[in-house]
């Protein structure tokens, strides 16, 4: 998941429910959304575009 995140500009969230590792060959380019989806198909993972609420932490400095 983690690698996904570095090189995407679309977070990737895990709601699998998975608890235990997972072994997987993804694609060499991990930007090519047809062929990740593709692979994670092989292991029943469903992969999609949704528009969600994130709650982030904001810095700012002193003087706001």
């Amino acid at each position: 998941m983690v690698a996904l995140n570095q090189i995407n500009d679309t977070p990737f969230v895990d709601n699998t429910g998975i608890t235990t590792d997972v072994t997987m060959e993804l694609p060499k380019n991990l930007k090519d959304y047809n062929a990740l989806l593709a692979v994670l198909k092989k292991y029943g993972i469903k992969m999609e575009l949704k528009v969600q609420g994130v709650e982030f932490m904001v810095f700012t400095d002193k003087t706001n």
